[in-house]
């Protein structure tokens, strides 16, 4: 159960970054001019016309390139939504919104100029008409998929946004393959106490039929001397720890790395199952020294 709690901690620290943003945002300068739909880069819409809603109550209105408070582009999308429902609610109660580039989702991106997280939360009256920035943080400037989901409902939009970049790596397509994880490679870090981490890197391929994230898939385990390792590994540069949460579509490989305290440079076993231990993925000793 390890894995659920660490999922749900993992969201509830999600939330509360979001929490934590202001309408204060650092004045961000960026070499990407600023795009809409109707620029020279346009909206890839093969299944519908521009500007139209796929849902009777969302829509993307526009889309603009531009860079958050580290430098990193990002791709910013104005959403436009009405309440369909009785009573008052926020998009982030109505809505799941992910971006996908590479078949791999894009992480959001928190402080970027003229984008405002509060927005998200902010209820609105039933019939009333909003729009809302997002930003999501790109890999590069090939094709992204917008895909909206109602709060644990059914998909209402599924929209292409053509970067200028190609169609990148994005789902084969071919019959899926079992999912399964396999160590990529390894190396052995330092947390920010100096504390020695193995860092494990494992290819995740997705065999669901929709997208999935490590973190939601598996429980991941490694014992040295029999005892398990901790895996909360805090200020080590050398783990992503969103890795874990990133979904990937169906019949995408992923790297995900992962952390684990070790006590001194004796083997390891490292085993992973299903996140309620009933199917094993992977049961390897790995000799680290």
């Amino acid at each position: 159960m390890k894995r659920v709690l660490s999922g749900i901690l993992a969201v509830s620290l999600i939330f509360s970054l979001v929490g934590c943003a202001t309408n204060s945002k650092p004045n961000i300068s960026s070499d990407i001019n600023d795009k809409s739909s109707s620029s020279e880069t346009k909206l890839d819409l093969s299944d519908s016309d521009s500007g139209q809603e796929t849902d009777a109550n969302i829509k993307i209105a526009s889309w603009s390139l531009s860079k958050d408070y580290s430098g990193k582009e990002v791709i910013v999308i104005e959403y436009e939504w009405t309440n369909t429902k009785d009573d008052d609610a926020s998009f982030m109660t109505s809505f799941v919104d992910k971006v996908y580039q590479n078949g791999i989702e894009c992480e959001n991106a928190l402080l970027v100029d003229g984008v405002d997280a509060q927005q998200q939360m902010n209820n609105i009256k039933p019939n009333i008409t909003y729009k809302i920035k997002i930003a999501y943080v790109l890999q590069d400037k090939t094709t992204v998929n917008v895909v909206v989901d109602k709060f644990l409902g059914a998909e209402v939009l599924n929209e292409k946004i053509d970067l200028g970049g190609g169609e990148g790596n994005s789902a084969p397509n071919e019959e899926l393959q079992d999912t399964s994880v396999e160590v990529a490679d390894f190396k052995i870090s330092s947390d920010f106490k100096g504390d020695k981490v193995l860092v494990i890197n494992y290819d995740f391929y997705n065999g669901e039929n929709s997208a999935k994230a490590f973190i939601f898939l598996f429980n991941d385990k490694v014992f040295q001397n029999g005892i398990e390792c901790d895996s909360a590994v805090i200020g080590c540069n050398d783990v992503d720890s969103q890795s874990q949460m990133n979904e990937i579509q169906p019949g995408v490989t992923y790297t995900v790395s992962i952390g684990y305290h070790i006590s001194d440079m004796s083997d390891v076993e490292i085993q992973i199952t299903d996140l309620f231990g009933k199917t094993e993925f992977l049961n390897e000793k790995l000799s680290i020294s």
